[in-house]
């Protein structure tokens, strides 16, 4: 019937795209649903002028964005489109009610996401073309998350300020009613833990919060304003702003105040729009990356030692780590790179790979105390019976340590190369 269809037509905005254009009215009304799925155009764009000619020796990337197709070989793009679902948008809205019913909690980073993407592509050919292509993509993911992030947050509240708590109870019990607070903002392991966890394990909460008041997920703002001082977009306003906005999120009555939510995700969402077409300025036959593995490595092991104890938290670690296996992805295809030229010799080349794999079962034990235990809701690292291999203190000091050792062979294959 109409619920059902209005149910699978939320869904179906990430799972089923084209749906909409393919289910006839009379089926719609009879609650009839015939699924595509995720196909070339959910990330293509409409296909109908290009399909024909995509293909073709002489067409250029200008002739197909004119016909409709989508440039996803511009890496800024390729990180929008993935997270307009992988994250969020206004039109693509995974609330906490979605999450209850069963559906994972969106934790998105470009990288790992890309690595286990089926290709239909030639990834190896794009990873020796383009140098310090992992780096660049990591960073690609965290403005595209965050902006993302933000405009989630401002969607929901201006709907929720546009029709108030008195939605109609069928709206509501589809989980379409606007809602706010809205659960989905907040840091699952704020609630969502194990009872034998210490104190220590939780997710910090808010200075100035109210007992009780879970902690503003910052999944995809742990390292945006260490990237954003890295790639020199940031202007002064950026981290008050993002500071104001975690304020509201966490200590306004009862959660964020809908009316400040709004402008403070605006202000911030400015600056990573800025650091989006910093990157697109460049193009992708520039010379210079606009942020290269080096730059990567050295903003894991900044902010692993900067982090104050008491503030570390689960999110921010995994984002840490995933940053530091973005970086050593980037480095191993950097040695193929110069092999690949002639600058190293295949010997070089298998000794310099060998030497990096002496991280592995480091970054593993890293892994395995961030994830989450078998069949139970919390990660490892949360969970005091049994211990985790490593605490989140002793992770971020090992982070930092892998990140040194990864610069220093980074600027080892430098002074290889050269030679």
């Amino acid at each position: 019937g109409e619920g059902t269809h209005a149910v699978y037509a939320r869904c179906a905005r990430c799972h089923d795209p084209q749906h909409e254009s393919l289910v006839p009215t009379t089926h719609r009304a009879l609650g009839k649903i015939n699924p595509r799925g995720i196909g070339c155009e959910s990330c293509h764009g409409p296909a109908e002028k290009w399909l024909a000619k995509h293909f073709e020796r002489n067409v250029t990337p200008g002739d197909l964005a004119t016909l409709g197709m989508i440039r996803t070989k511009d890496l800024a793009t390729r990180g929008q489109m993935c997270a307009d679902c992988h994250v969020g948008s206004a039109d693509h809205d995974l609330n906490h009610d979605l999450i209850a019913a069963g559906h994972p909690a969106l934790r998105f980073e470009l990288v790992s996401y890309h690595d286990q993407l089926a290709k239909h592509w030639d990834d190896a050919g794009e990873r020796l073309a383009m140098p310090d292509f992992a780096a660049q993509l990591w960073a690609v993911g965290q403005l595209a998350g965050a902006g993302a992030t933000l405009q989630l947050s401002r969607a929901r509240a201006s709907r929720a300020a546009e029709q108030p708590a008195e939605s109609s109870a069928d709206a509501a019990g589809l989980g379409l009613a606007p809602l706010w607070p809205e659960f989905a903002e907040y840091n699952c392991l704020a609630c969502h833990q194990s009872l034998h966890s210490s104190s220590a394990a939780s997710p910090p909460a808010h200075p100035r919060s109210r007992v009780g008041l879970p902690a503003w997920s910052e999944w995809h703002f742990a390292l945006t304003g260490a990237l954003l001082a890295q790639l020199d977009a940031r202007d002064a306003k950026t981290p008050l702003a993002l500071s104001q906005l975690r304020e509201r999120m966490v200590t306004a009555s009862p959660f964020g105040e809908i009316n400040s939510v709004q402008p403070l995700a605006d202000d911030v969402t400015r600056a990573l729009t800025a650091a989006q077409i910093h990157w697109q300025s460049h193009g992708l036959d520039h010379p210079q990356p606009p942020f290269t593995s080096r730059q990567l490595m050295q903003l894991v092991r900044d902010s692993a030692r900067s982090v104050d104890r008491d503030s570390r938290n689960w999110e921010a670690t995994c984002q840490l780590f995933l940053a530091l296996r973005a970086a050593t992805r980037a480095y191993r295809d950097n040695v193929r790179i110069r092999a690949h030229r002639g600058q190293i010799t295949r010997e070089q080349e298998r000794q310099c790979l060998t030497e990096c794999e002496t991280d592995a079962p480091h970054l593993a034990a890293i892994q395995r105390s961030l994830s989450f235990a078998e069949n139970l809701d919390w990660p490892r690292v949360l969970d005091a019976q049994p211990p985790a291999d490593l605490t989140l203190s002793q992770i971020a000091a090992e982070l930092a340590r892998l990140a040194e050792r990864l610069e220093q062979r980074a600027a080892a294959l430098i002074s290889l190369a050269s030679q």
